[in-house]
């Protein structure tokens, strides 16, 4: 991992081929956009990159704690190779062993290839539309990449088969992003009844939506259910702050505007690692002015002495002043 101490250490700069999913980060399990993207890391000074080092896949990075799991690039490029052909193996040579369909469709996630997902979603829909497991995981697919209308249909299809927590749970996460809260209540009611704590985030997000359509007073009972469900979230820091929220809120129907599905550290504009060249050439070019800068002033202050090392005096003008020298003499 990359570190910077007093402006000197490594680094990494620009940003290249960004998918950036809103999802709970595995390391401080708080809710953010999670960026993954190509960059470069570097040797930096006064923390502009000078050294470049090499290449790297970052993955999952948390705007929250600042954490993230990576790889080199080569390492990724031949991951990706070897994902792409097991998967084009599968759909060749396995196509209704919905075991290595559906483990086809978790990889291309894992390499975040949109455009081989959507290819390979077409052709497992085709084969196993009728599997709940295949038709969950093609909606947590389409879900991943944005597609929200193509997950809701594909969660309804998977549930109107198996009745599976995950499927609901998927859908509702789907209608929360979409400012949907009503839809998403009923699909996220087990996991009050169930005591499974460690899906509260997603009741968090409800109430958030509850929120944006200016539902407060539901909100704020739905905090207090949660609290008497699982004891230990309310000394929770952001359960805290939400219940505050909706105590100032309660009685207005005034929507919220901004939370955590809003705002929760969306990814920043693509930046090239032409900028972190630029940077180094910047530095370059500003350090060797001060050198000429440095080297001017110091012979303007150096005391120049004139030498006669001649038999005889003689005067010499320099600037305008006449300097009269002995013979042997300074």
């Amino acid at each position: 991992m990359p570190y910077v101490i007093n402006g000197f250490g490594t680094w990494n700069h620009g940003q290249k081929n960004t998918v950036s999913v809103p999802d709970f980060c595995e390391s401080c399990n708080r809710f953010g956009f999670l960026s993954s993207y190509d960059t470069r890391r570097y040797i930096v000074a006064l923390f502009l990159p000078v050294v470049p080092l090499g290449k790297k896949r970052i993955l999952n990075h948390c705007p929250a704690c600042e954490k993230w799991k990576e790889l080199s690039f080569s390492k990724w490029e031949t991951l990706t190779r070897e994902v792409r052909e097991n998967v084009r193996s599968v759909f060749e040579n396995r196509p209704n062993d919905t075991d290595a369909v559906a483990g086809a469709i978790t990889d291309l996630l894992g390499i975040q290839d949109r455009k081989a997902f959507e290819s390979a979603a077409l052709n497992a829909e085709r084969i196993h539309a009728n599997d709940a497991r295949i038709m969950s995981r093609l909606a947590q697919g389409y879900a991943y990449f944005g597609e929200l209308g193509e997950a809701e249909r594909c969660y309804l299809a998977a549930l109107s088969l198996d009745d599976s927590p995950a499927s609901h749970e998927g859908l509702a996460f789907v209608y929360l992003q979409q400012k949907r809260a009503q839809d998403a209540a009923p699909h996220l009611r087990h996991i009050l009844e169930t005591g499974d704590g460690e899906n509260s985030g997603l009741l968090y997000l409800l109430v958030e939506g509850l929120q944006f359509g200016g539902n407060h007073n539901t909100a704020h009972a739905l905090v207090e259910t949660v609290f008497n469900r699982f004891p230990d979230l309310e000394k929770d820091k952001e359960w805290k702050k939400l219940r505050k929220s909706t105590e100032k809120l309660r009685g207005s129907k005034k929507p919220l505007k901004k939370g955590t599905l809003t705002a929760a550290g969306r990814p920043k504009r693509e930046r090239s690692p032409v900028f972190a060249v630029g940077a180094s050439a910047l530095l370059a070019i500003l350090f060797v002015g001060v050198y000429i800068a440095a080297s001017v002033a110091e012979g303007r202050s150096r005391a120049a002495h004139l030498v006669n090392g001649l038999e005889r005096p003689y005067t010499v003008t320099i600037d305008g002043t006449d300097h009269y020298l002995p013979k042997d003499g300074t």
